[in-house]
């Protein structure tokens, strides 16, 4: 057994991946959910660009300790909530969380942990245009940011601007404007 361990080469595969900017007169929510355990202190954050990138509101929140599943869905709703009380429509909703997605589609069972989260979004999505779609985690790397830097800033919400943001936030926006691909391994 330790010959075929000593001989093993794992075989990697890379995909290049990209995000995308919206079709003319869309706009992009992209959401994410951190949780620093499972279950353990949970953030969540979400943004919202136009159809040539550009930062519109981006909002971060700590929301105690809770599971990733929870911060994902928390995030999915309040970033569905903003786009719908601001008029932001059609929508594509962009998630790291396949889970959430199969739920909210309703392929899978929904968590009785979010279960009304789940129903709100499914509501809301009755009465508003909006593509709810999976994406890789390189993909993502704003909602990213913005979740886990709410870490930094316990029991608080945090709000950015593009002008507001660190030097290592306003470089990942760039980089997703310029539509800079990420290497998926």
């Amino acid at each position: 057994m330790i010959c075929y361990f000593e001989a093993y080469k794992p075989v990697l595969l890379t995909k290049r991946v990209t995000w995308q900017l919206p079709d003319a007169r869309w706009y992009k929510s992209d959401t994410d959910g951190a949780s620093k355990g499972n279950p353990g202190p949970s953030s969540n954050g979400f943004c919202v660009r136009n159809e040539v990138g550009d930062l519109m509101y981006t909002k971060a929140d700590n929301i105690g300790v809770t599971t990733n599943v929870v911060a994902e869905a928390k995030a999915i709703l309040q970033g569905l909530e903003y786009c719908v009380t601001h008029d932001l429509h059609p929508l594509i909703l962009e998630t790291n969380s396949l889970v959430l997605k199969k739920v909210i589609e309703g392929k899978w069972v929904t968590p009785w942990c979010i279960g009304a989260e789940v129903q709100k979004i499914r509501g809301l999505r009755e009465h508003f245009n909006v593509i709810f779609q999976h994406v890789y985690r390189e993909v993502n790397t704003v909602a990213d940011y913005i979740a886990n830097n709410a870490f930094n800033f316990a029991g608080s919400t945090i709000f950015y601007s593009f002008i507001g943001m660190t030097s290592e936030g306003r470089k990942l926006l760039n980089l997703d404007k310029s539509q800079t691909p990420n290497l998926r391994i």
